[in-house]
């Protein structure tokens, strides 16, 4: 399936924001139902909650690539840290200021709205989302927003995902672009394996398929803690900047 154009993507996401009202569907599966998105969403939360439960973040400032509607500002801000966004979409910033966050509208390629560097980037499922192109860019601007020693937390698309408005790239592709551009990994782990709803026996039941895959993914999550998979479609990395 044909990819879309940096002029697509752009006017894909804003059109997203503006269509959607649930603040899930607006960052994760549009046109899916609530139940669908949530179960996407916890998965995500335990997975970073996983990695973070010995990571002291209060006081730290953290900021958060692609921050939608403000789910990982909120979710990071309860737990102490000191946080700000980026987004594409005109609609989602307006939605995070009224909500009190600091956030501003612009592509994740281009950082210099930002005068401070950061102890944490967050891309939660956002960088897989940029066109090739660009990716190179936001990643040279991660590692140049990042303190040295600062972490970048991901998790991003590592199968070779169809969907128009997905650009993946391999653990190794996404481990040596980081490393270009001054960044090591220190943790990687297999995150989102949904078997039963990518199986042709529940094609038309994917209630009953997220159900499945709701004990699947957590058991495997807890199974693969800190591996790396080979039948995953996602995975979580973080990557520290390297000290000069």
């Amino acid at each position: 399936m044909r990819k879309l154009s940096i002029e697509q993507y752009i006017n894909y996401w804003e059109n997203t924001h503006r269509k959607c009202s649930n603040d899930l569907e607006a960052v994760l599966f549009p046109n899916k139902p609530v139940w669908f998105n949530r179960f996407f969403d916890r998965v995500q939360k335990y997975a970073i909650s996983r990695y973070l439960k010995n990571v002291h973040i209060s006081g730290k400032r953290i900021l958060d690539l692609g921050c939608g509607r403000g789910r990982w500002l909120e979710y990071f801000s309860y737990r102490g840290g000191v946080v700000q966004g980026i987004d594409l979409s005109q609609s989602a910033v307006r939605i995070c200021r009224k909500k009190g966050y600091i956030c501003y509208q612009g592509s994740i390629d281009d950082l210099s709205v930002f005068q401070s560097r950061f102890d944490y980037i967050t891309s939660i499922t956002v960088l897989l989302h940029l066109p090739y192109e660009a990716k190179e860019k936001a990643v040279n601007q991660i590692g140049r927003k990042l303190k040295e020693g600062g972490k970048a937390i991901l998790i991003e698309s590592t199968w070779n995902d169809p969907a128009p408005h997905v650009y993946p790239l391999s653990n190794k592709e996404w481990i040596a672009l980081f490393r270009k551009n001054g960044m090591k990994l220190v943790y990687e782990e297999a995150h989102l394996w949904n078997f039963a709803r990518r199986s042709r026996y529940f094609q038309k039941s994917e209630k009953i398929a997220i159900a499945i895959d709701y004990v699947l993914d957590f058991l495997l999550m807890f199974f693969m803690k800190g591996k790396r998979g080979n039948k995953c479609m996602e995975h979580l990395f973080v990557f520290e900047k390297v000290r000069t």
